[in-house]
């Protein structure tokens, strides 16, 4: 290496360093290598602020939606704590709503529907998600050493939709013995109306808006039909159930109805469930990579290290003879088996072994220092594909992919670390072993001196490469992933409200 070389790389290294101390980049440098601590389990005994019984609230919707009965003192436990957080969250009409479905569970259907009438006339609709998900993205920045964007993104997909399944589920119920002709009928349809309404505009999400918006359009139909996609249709039985509750003296509530289907069709004019999926799929994805880039090449270039190392070890071996040959393809291949449960992985390894015992009928006398541009490519090729398989488990085994790709339905075997991939990258490591024999057989040089010299240009092109990519790649990264959570962080707190406030 050159006077100028050795200077450009301790800069480097220096630079690397610095990052690696620095308190804004060491989390995203070290990334691969932490795990989050476990999550603070639910309070068995009764909570008494909002966010715990709002977490009570879920648990009972994770209930319902596993199509489990609740025991009766679940069941009454469940109903105290609903009525604990009517007590401490009075406007609130999410608790109202719950109270309805247990009373409902446990054959109240007269207080249920009074509790429904009357979570109709509250305020607002809270279920306490939104800060609870913020707690589980500060939780994890603790755990991580900052905050990072694949946080929100975990946070955006642990919001539970069970209470509303179980709410939605309720009010379709009562539309069953709910006519359009009497009074207490209409009366309870626009309460469905109404419920959803709340639900819709203080849920924060578009696919539990979506709930609401649904239970309200559902109201205006006949009992036992089904919902028209009719635009003109809808529009008529809209227009039906408005006149009905002005013929009955209920002016008032008719215009709140009117006014709350404009709202909803303006919901389904700017609100797409499929865009906002969609949109979150590439966020999230793009937050694994910003975060987990920095701390990949970490690993990498120090495995560039270990293989540069393992060349400068053999630079004074004379001859690769077969029973050594043997025993480390027996070992290698049965390291590679049990790592990727491949089989070809292991004999790939195993035969490239025993491959490096080949060489030359008659070495040439003249010693060589450089094996020609052809050997560099190769071997540097080698290493770009390889950089990219281990960059590609490493990613998949680390922390914030374990956690989004089962959001994102990523096939089960990229989770935890893909062994298809590794084994792809110790692949490429037999070739590389590959590599001796045949050029030492075409230079007419000692197999042993190619593998040497392989295994250093390997190493230094990973170690190299790694160490720049770092230097230039970990500033872009953060600032990359700081602007990646802007987006991710207000789809967390308000995901109506950021895709309405969009240029269109």
């Amino acid at each position: 290496m050159t006077r100028a070389g050795r200077a450009f790389f301790g800069a480097m290294l220096g630079a690397a360093l610095t990052l690696l101390i620095h308190p804004a980049s060491r989390p995203y440098l070290l990334n691969a290598f932490l795990s989050p601590s476990n999550r603070p389990a639910v309070a068995q005994e009764a909570p008494r602020d909002v966010s715990a019984l709002s977490e009570w609230m879920l648990a009972v919707g994770d209930k319902v939606a596993s199509n489990s009965k609740l025991t009766p003192l679940e069941l009454r436990n469940a109903t105290d704590a609903a009525m604990s957080g009517q007590r401490l969250d009075p406007g609130n009409a999410y608790w109202r709503q719950m109270l309805a479905c247990l009373k409902h569970y446990a054959g109240d259907e007269a207080g249920a529907r009074a509790e429904w009438i009357a979570a109709s006339t509250q305020d607002v609709w809270n279920d306490y998600q939104t800060q609870g998900l913020m707690r589980e993205r500060a939780r994890l920045a603790k755990d991580f050493g900052g905050p990072e964007s694949w946080q929100l993104a975990y946070a955006y997909f642990q919001r539970n939709n069970h209470a509303v399944v179980a709410i939605s589920s309720y009010a379709r119920s009562l539309l069953a013995s709910a006519s359009l002709t009497t009074h207490d009928g209409l009366l309870l349809r626009a309460a469905n109306i109404q419920n959803g309404a709340l639900l819709r505009v203080g849920s924060h999400s578009i696919a539990l808006g979506n709930s609401g918006a649904e239970m309200s359009e559902d109201a205006c139909h006949p009992p036992g039909s089904t919902p028209s996609k009719n635009r003109h249709a809808l529009y008529l039985a809209r227009i039906k159930i408005q006149d009905q509750l002005r013929a009955l003296n209920h002016s008032d509530l008719a215009d709140q109805v009117h006014r709350i289907y404009n709202e909803t069709d303006a919901w389904y004019a700017w609100e797409s469930a499929d865009e906002a999926s969609d949109t979150t799929r590439e966020l999230s994805l793009m937050s694994m990579l910003y975060v987990g880039l920095p701390s990949t090449l970490i690993i990498v270039g120090l495995l560039g290290v270990v293989l540069w190392f393992a060349g400068h070890c053999l630079r004074k071996l004379e001859r690769v003879q077969l029973v050594p040959a043997m025993v480390a393809g027996i070992i290698l291949g049965f390291g590679a088996f049990m790592i990727t449960l491949l089989p070809l992985a292991a004999a790939s390894v195993f035969l490239c072994c025993l491959f490096l015992t080949l060489g030359p009928k008659r070495e040439r006398r003249v010693k060589v220092d450089d094996l020609g541009p052809m050997f560099s490519f190769t071997v540097g090729t080698l290493g770009l594909v390889f950089m990219m398989l281990m960059a590609a488990f490493i990613l998949g085994s680390s922390a914030p992919a374990v956690s989004i790709l089962p959001s994102l339905n990523i096939p089960s075997e990229y989770l935890g670390g893909s062994g298809v991939l590794l084994g792809l990258a110790i692949i490429i490591l037999a070739i590389l072993l590959l590599l001796a024999p045949l050029f030492a057989m075409a230079l007419r040089v000692g197999t042993s001196f190619v593998l040497s010299s392989a295994l250093k240009k390997f190493g230094a092109f990973l170690g190299f490469v790694s160490l720049v990519c770092i230097v230039v790649g970990t500033p872009v990264a953060i600032y990359l992933d700081r602007e990646n959570a802007k987006t991710l962080e207000q789809t967390v707190l308000n995901e109506p409200v950021y895709y309405l406030s969009l240029r269109r």
